[in-house]
């Protein structure tokens, strides 16, 4: 079950960046994208927390999460900017990296997500519930 909400997520992250948009659609994807990974980080980080509260996980697997986390968070930062320098610019170049930001943004929330479940937390309802 857990396997199958985490191809889930990443398939819808990944369905949102489609090859060959005009610039328009490139940068709605690209935001959509952003917003879906932000929102699933939301999602995971606040079960962590109640997990953490109800004795779940110990203090040593919440640093654990919280180190992937930092790395969703900079992977991000750094799409966004890149997003933003793109849409500033149009080269093919910064174009590049929003593509390269986005990738890094998705592999790391799904880092998370696998970390996050391996303790046993789990984010459906959460993810669900704010996707709705």
């Amino acid at each position: 079950m857990k396997k199958a909400f985490i191809c889930l997520i990443c398939t819808m992250l990944f369905a949102l960046l489609l090859p060959g948009c005009e610039n328009d659609d490139f940068a709605t994807n690209a935001y959509k994208t952003l917003k879906s990974a932000d929102i699933t980080y939301v999602a995971v980080m606040e079960s962590v927390a109640q997990a953490q509260a109800k004795g779940i996980i110990t203090d040593a697997q919440r640093e654990v999460i919280n180190v992937k986390a930092h790395i969703y968070v900079d992977a991000f930062r750094a799409a966004a900017t890149a997003l933003y320098t793109w849409q500033v610019s149009r080269e093919a170049k910064d174009k590049a990296a929003v593509l390269q930001g986005i990738t890094e943004s998705v592999d790391a929330v799904k880092n998370l997500v696998v970390s996050a479940a391996s303790y046993g937390i789990s984010i459906n309802s959460k993810v669900a519930e704010v996707l709705k």
